[in-house]
């Protein structure tokens, strides 16, 4: 899909569970908006261009279709899951923000690789390494090692995650 200056939004209705079969690729500009919720995407989403903003909610992106991908050049972009599975999550630019809740991530060796970018990680679950710029985090369960490039800023509470990961102050981990 190419939209720019575009909100689009996919629902799926009360009971259902639609599947996209395949690999979805989303182009726009820094105007263009995504929402997908209640969905089953069987094959990788593929982010380009300068987004605004891609929010999934109670979604399934199959993990071993390669997951969340940003290969735009656009760094405005906010992305949120929120109680959903999927697979791993990588950019090759810093965003705006990187906000998982409730959320299963499942990347075996790569769970999350957002760069520069802030991580914000709730009540969610990482099977992989983590690497992000800044990292809040709480309630949360990071199986393999976390690396986080500015340890000054943020925060993990209430969390499990390898003694060798270098993260922010930790509280009661």
């Amino acid at each position: 899909l190419d939209l720019p200056d575009s909100h689009l939004a996919i629902q799926a209705a009360p009971g259902r569970r639609p599947v996209l079969i395949g690999d979805f690729t989303l182009k726009g500009n820094a105007s263009t908006r995504l929402s997908l919720g209640g969905l089953l995407l069987d094959g990788a989403l593929r982010l380009q261009g300068p987004l605004h903003a891609v929010t999934l909610r109670h979604c399934s992106v199959v993990p071993s279709k390669s997951g969340i991908a940003h290969t735009g050049t656009g760094t405005d972009l906010s992305l949120s899951l929120y109680r959903c599975l999927s697979g791993p999550v990588k950019t090759n630019r810093p965003l705006a923000a990187v906000m998982l809740r409730d959320s299963l991530i499942d990347g075996e060796n790569i769970a999350v690789d957002v760069d520069d970018s802030p991580l914000t990680v709730i009540a969610s679950t990482l099977f992989g390494t983590t690497a992000a710029g800044r990292l809040e985090a709480s309630n949360s369960l990071f199986d393999e090692q976390v690396i986080i490039a500015r340890r000054q800023e943020g925060c993990v509470r209430y969390s499990y995650l390898p003694a060798k990961s270098t993260t922010p102050r930790r509280h009661r981990c």
